[in-house]
């Protein structure tokens, strides 16, 4: 069985935070998680979303939302990591800075999770002297 959420009741039905949430049907388990909101700058990283796998393999997709009304000049890192190693990197450019390949809004990046790994989804600033407001979306099906 896999963790999470109960994405039917408490105060978040919409499960916005760092954990995911799951659906369990009679044919299927949905697994989805949303960052909401993230105000990325420089220094750390920041973590959209961090969670661990049951005993089930979860197939599904990643999507980098900008939450600006407007973009800047700010260049960010998307990374995945699992269990501490890093399988996926992606420059989210806002003005693309002139760097390729970079990852624009609404690009989804499928992703096959493995039983019992701990997950990271995280950004950190790569250029720019001030904020951008990012947010990641996580959704599949646990196997």
């Amino acid at each position: 069985m896999l963790g999470g959420g109960n994405p039917v009741g408490g105060a978040n039905p919409a499960g916005v935070g760092t954990t995911v949430n799951y659906i369990r049907h009679p044919s299927k388990t949905l697994v989805y998680g949303y960052s909401g909101t993230l105000t990325v700058t420089g220094g750390s990283d920041v973590v959209g979303l961090r969670f661990a796998t049951g005993n089930e393999a979860i197939t599904g997709k990643v999507m980098v939302q900008y939450m600006d009304d407007a973009a800047d000049a700010d260049d960010s890192l998307f990374k995945v990591n699992m269990d501490g190693q890093r399988i996926i990197g992606a420059i989210v450019g806002t003005n693309f800075g002139g760097q390729q390949p970079a990852m624009g809004p609404e690009n989804w990046i499928p992703i096959v999770i493995p039983p019992f790994t701990n997950v990271e989804m995280a950004f950190r600033m790569l250029s720019g002297g001030g904020s951008i407001k990012l947010g990641v979306s996580f959704t599949g099906e646990a196997l």
